[in-house]
């Protein structure tokens, strides 16, 4: 299905405004410039005019398919939530969204523990992330180090907790 581009949903919106002016009474001016006419449903002239004018829009090019058949695959996607009168995104995507994040953090925290136990600015031998380093400061800096941020990380939801 191609997706309706900006110019299909404007001829979109201007059939929508055409219709629901014509259901006002009204009818769009002839010429630029002048103001909207009454539109007699009576009258002959004013149905071939309105017949001539919705015809126009028709003749588009799939425009308007575009925009129904687009929202049409939208609705049958699963996307959107079935059970809400707005688009909402569907409750599965939105749970399955906020499980990457909390994995997402995880993993970060994990890559900063890995981090932390693989590396001690203060390493007498030189030794950098990639190398461990095995003595006993190093060791020590370490642990510390990721006890410390693992403690830290920690507090956070303890501290919303006493908060509640």
């Amino acid at each position: 299905m191609a997706k309706a581009t900006a110019k299909d949903l404007d001829i979109a919106q201007e059939l929508i405004l055409f219709l629901n002016r014509a259901d006002e009474g009204l009818l769009p001016p002839k010429s630029e410039g002048e103001e909207s006419e009454e539109f007699d449903t009576e009258s002959y002239d004013d149905l071939e005019r309105f017949h001539k004018l919705t015809m126009e829009f028709l003749r588009i090019p799939s425009a308007l398919e575009r925009v129904v058949w687009g929202m049409q695959c939208i609705l049958d996607s699963g996307l959107l939530d079935p059970d809400s009168n707005v688009l909402d995104v569907h409750p599965e995507i939105m749970a399955n969204q906020t499980a990457a994040e909390e994995r997402g953090e995880l993993l970060a925290a994990l890559k900063d523990i890995h981090y932390a136990l693989n590396f001690s600015p203060s390493c007498q031998k030189g030794a950098t992330h990639i190398q461990r380093c095995c003595c006993a400061k190093c060791a020590n800096e370490t642990a510390e180090a990721a006890i410390a941020k693992a403690q830290k990380s920690n507090q956070a939801p303890e501290a919303a907790k006493d908060k509640s």
